[in-house]
């Protein structure tokens, strides 16, 4: 029986039984000869205060129980993606209608309810929105190599043109090209609207145009697995915090706001992704879009808190948080694999806890549209691992010293500033690169290696009014001209008429 525990004991980290006050210090402790003061010492590391995190290769997810979550301030519920099945329409007046959507022409959506018979014929002036279900790969265009990345579904090989005046929409970049003097703007974009059934090559004069994005591939901002035991990119604030066994480990049982920060800048279509390890007693999560490095009064941001049988999405801003969403987990509930989707500037945020999607609202009051810092949050002991924040689209942030200059952004996170001279099928060109380089003039790089260009530091406004929104969340305003043979077509101020595949559409907002 000593044997047993001692055994025992030699397993559990002295720094889970203490402070650790250097990384370095960590140790495993050797088992001494089984002696009587054994069973004190097991019994002090296994008390309710102490208890270990779960060894890293005995994690085991418990289901999440079934249950409506509960919305409060200023968050608005929207259906989960899996719960519609049917197609929608929303009145001004409030009211709502499930069924299908047969048709939009002349101004009039037609509608077939499950609950009505005959056809429902609502105008365009009636109209709220309009929400269309998620097509099997059966109803809808097959694509090949589909992106399965959480709340996407387009082609990786596609890539993202934004305007200036508004809206970003997915299309296939081809080249740049300069037209003689007179025949309109010297240099234009030539593309291919990509949810789009035509072939037909279209292009803009680069004044319209705020980014393109040559690949849907996102743009990898943090990656932390914490493999090597003397590293990780975040800094304590509180706590005593150590990596060990491929964890970030907050070790302190006493400490309850001990808070780690990394700066990352986070703007347009953000996805966060963390395993959280915590004692039954604790509570452990992330700040996303923390505007400071110890989130308090004055700040800004959303909070996602897995608790004692819950989880929870708090609101940060000045006066200090708010609680916003909550859904029910098993009380029992020590790891938990989170990600979560936040569109800027639709406002919108999605949560999924073990591969089951929780929550799905929208911030109706002030939303936060940027943040600075990732911030780590524990009460009591916890553990993090594989914690990652990508940017799936929006443009990049302009530093004051690239104002006014093309920045070109690197599929390694890299950056170069200047004048992008040529873009063709193999390469881009840029004139005048930052920072400044020996050699030619004009920097030409493998068109592989991009992921956007942002034009003279512009940047791509919300849209605000009519339009239609993709299911990659992007949106392009808009007068809807008809929707029929799964073709939706769209009048825009700046492309002009514009034919997208329905599939592609989530929802029409009127």
């Amino acid at each position: 029986m000593v044997r047993r525990m001692t055994e025992k004991a030699r397993s559990i980290p002295s720094a889970w039984a203490r402070p650790v006050a250097q990384a370095s210090r960590l140790q495993i402790p050797t088992a001494p000869r089984p002696k009587a003061w054994a069973f004190l010492f097991v019994m002090c590391v296994l008390s309710p205060a102490s208890a270990p995190i779960a060894h890293r290769m005995e994690r085991e997810f418990i289901p999440v129980p079934e249950g409506a979550g509960q919305v409060s301030g200023s968050f608005e519920k929207l259906p989960l993606e899996d719960e519609r099945d049917r197609d929608e329409i929303v009145l001004k007046n409030g009211d709502s209608l499930s069924g299908e959507v047969t048709g939009i022409r002349g101004g009039t959506v037609y509608f077939h309810a499950d609950m009505a018979e005959g056809e429902i014929k609502a105008t365009f002036a009636s109209l709220k929105i309009a929400s269309f279900r998620k097509k099997t790969q059966r109803e809808g265009p097959t694509v090949e190599n589909a992106d399965t990345r959480r709340g996407t579904g387009f082609p990786p090989v596609s890539g993202e043109v934004a305007l200036v005046e508004g809206g970003r929409f997915g299309a296939t970049i081809h080249r740049m090209e300069g037209l003689p003097e007179g025949d309109g703007p010297k240099d234009r974009l030539f593309f291919s609207p990509a949810p789009s059934p035509d072939s037909t090559e279209m292009s803009l004069g680069l004044d319209k145009i705020a980014s393109v994005a040559f690949s849907r591939e996102p743009l990898v901002l943090l990656k932390a697995d914490f493999s090597a035991a003397n590293s990780s990119p975040f800094t304590a604030n509180e706590g005593e915090w150590v990596v060990y066994d491929g964890r970030f480990l907050q070790s302190d049982p006493s400490q309850h706001n001990a808070t780690a920060y990394v700066r990352v800048k986070q703007q347009g279509l953000m996805q966060y992704s963390w395993t959280l390890h915590k004692t039954d007693w604790g509570h452990a999560g992330v700040y996303i879009l923390a505007s400071e490095q110890k989130p308090g009064n004055g700040s800004q941001g959303y909070r996602i808190h897995l608790e004692h049988g819950r989880l929870v999405l708090y609101k940060v801003e000045e006066g200090g948080e708010s609680q916003g969403f909550w859904c029910p987990v098993a009380p029992g509930m020590t790891t938990a694999r989170i990600e979560v989707l936040y569109n800027c500037p639709a406002r919108r945020i999605q949560i999924w806890l073990d591969g089951r999607q929780v929550a799905h609202l929208s911030d109706i009051g002030s939303p936060v549209q940027a943040g600075d810092y990732v911030v780590l949050l524990t009460v009591g002991r916890a553990a993090f691992d594989d914690v990652r924040v990508e940017q799936l689209g929006g443009d990049a942030t302009v530093a004051e010293e690239e104002a006014g200059k093309d920045v070109v952004v690197l599929s390694n996170g890299d950056r170069i500033a200047g004048e992008v001279v040529e873009i063709s099928k193999d390469k881009v060109v840029v004139a005048r690169a930052l920072p400044a380089r020996s050699g030619p003039e004009n920097l030409a790089m493998d068109r592989g290696k991009m992921l956007r260009v942002v034009f003279g530091g512009r940047t791509c406004i919300p849209v605000k009014r009519s339009s239609i929104v993709f299911w990659d969340e992007t949106r392009l305003e808009g007068d809807v001209g008809s929707l029929e043979n799964d073709i939706v077509e769209v009048q825009n101020p700046v492309l002009g008429r514009v034919r997208f595949r329905a599939a592609a559409v989530k929802c029409i907002l009127f």
